[in-house]
């Protein structure tokens, strides 16, 4: 019984020891960016210096599988980690649009953003101990969603759009109104 609680202390202080610094975590996700318009996979063309960086010193996934076809929808499936009929936001606006006559099915009911009981990535990481933040397009707080705040982010910088903080918002700054193209020609 001694080297047993010998044997588990020893590997309790060797694995506390190897994960001592959880590691940090930067996802990125872009809309409508193609596989080659970045720096590191682009043959130079595009200069992405500090996302080059970020790839040689960490981690890089080059298949993945969009699970949506525009950006609320996949953004709620990426952030929740569920499909869109567990979450329900299946466009940018209402699915019933387009020429009646030429419907062949009845648009399913939409959602404009994700609610706030939905357990994200960020409640999760938070609840690991990690800071959390999230920059950029949110494009799922609309009258059935939430603010990035309200779905375990700690901090939020969040354009709205056009640059435009939403009224009552909380722990959101305000983003930029036009951002610089850093391309080569």
């Amino acid at each position: 019984m001694r080297r047993v609680l010998l044997l588990l202390a020893a590997c309790a202080g060797l694995s506390s020891a190897a994960f001592a610094a959880p590691p940090n975590i930067v996802l990125i996700f872009a809309d409508d960016m193609g596989w080659k318009d970045i720096g590191f996979q682009s043959e130079g063309r595009f200069s992405t210096p500090h996302l080059d960086q970020m790839a040689r010193d960490g981690m890089v996934f080059t298949d993945a599988y969009a699970t949506a076809g525009n950006c609320a929808p996949s953004r709620a499936c990426l952030i929740s980690g569920t499909y869109t009929p567990r979450h329900h936001v299946y466009a940018v606006g209402s699915t019933n649009r387009g020429p009646k006559n030429l419907q062949r099915l009845v648009p399913i009911p939409n959602r404009s953003g994700l609610a706030k009981d939905v357990i994200t990535m960020a409640d999760a990481l938070k609840a690991a101990g990690y800071a959390t933040g999230h920059f950029g397009k949110w494009h799922l707080a609309g009258p059935d969603g939430a603010k990035p705040s309200e779905q375990g982010f700690d901090e939020t910088f969040d354009s709205f759009g056009e640059g435009k903080s939403e009224k009552g918002a909380k722990e959101t700054r305000r983003g930029h109104r036009k951002i610089p193209r850093v391309c080569s020609p």
